[in-house]
């Protein structure tokens, strides 16, 4: 009974342990964090198995994927990155499609947001990823003028790598 009570009754922090408290918390919150962000890049990986090819996801890209392009964890940028390349629409993209309506204006800013991560991502496993995964359905995008100069600024890139892919692109 002793130990229940004692159990029940409130513990009185002692200011001397507070900093093993604040400790505890942020060991607690950081574990969380981990958590969460294996719950999230397992939920991208398992978002590109399955085969969407009769649906054009372009919003649900836009306004669902792309916000983990943000995000401050690389590795979330990366599969949110080869995600994003993967659910795009399978068809051949012309430019007609690119320039036409608000379809074409989501895709054009989901492959430019895409571009320059590729681009200008502080990490090298980011910006690998991102380029590899820009195949060939997005030749009719990359071939433009702006896409052309965003990929020239990437032969400037510090890694052979991506150096080689921006070349392999253009």
């Amino acid at each position: 009974q002793q130990q229940i009570q004692q159990q029940l009754t409130p513990t009185k922090i002692n200011p001397n342990n507070s900093l093993l408290l604040s400790s505890s918390l942020s060991t607690t919150t950081s574990n969380s964090k981990e958590f969460d962000s294996s719950l999230i890049i397992l939920a991208l990986i398992t978002l590109r198995t399955f085969n969407f090819d009769q649906y054009l996801l372009l919003s649900f890209v836009q306004f669902t994927i792309m916000g983990y392009l943000d995000h401050e964890d690389p590795e979330i940028r990366k599969e949110s990155a080869i995600t994003c390349c993967k659910l795009l629409p399978c068809f051949d993209i012309s430019l007609e499609f690119i320039s036409i309506g608000h379809s074409g204006f989501v895709l054009n800013k989901v492959l430019e947001k895409l571009l320059i991560i590729g681009i200008a991502d502080l990490d090298f496993s980011v910006r690998f990823s991102t380029l590899n995964s820009l195949d060939s359905r997005f030749d009719e995008f990359l071939c433009q003028a702006s896409s052309i100069r965003t990929l020239f600024v990437g032969l400037n890139d510090e890694k052979y790598e991506i150096r080689e892919l921006c070349i392999e692109i253009i």
